[in-house]
């Protein structure tokens, strides 16, 4: 089975409407953009997602004190 009916068949598949009108953005977003993404970037932007849906997030002031402590490695 070809990459585009499989994927084609597990959105028949979906009955979450909350997946689906997430899916439906995603596929909206990328229809507007004029732009190529890498392969890299592509799995940066789906990683991060999937932090933002596991609730793997960091406030400004944890970041920053982050970014200080590895500032001060360099």
């Amino acid at each position: 089975m070809k990459l585009k009916d499989r994927i084609i068949q597990k959105i028949e598949n979906l009955r979450d409407e909350e997946s689906l009108l997430q899916l439906e953005r995603w596929l909206d977003a990328i229809s507007a953009v004029d732009e190529t993404f890498s392969r890299e970037e592509i799995n940066s932007v789906m990683e991060g997602y999937s932090q933002y849906e596991n609730s793997e997030l960091m406030d400004q002031e944890e970041v920053n004190r982050s970014f200080e402590e590895w500032s001060r490695g360099k």
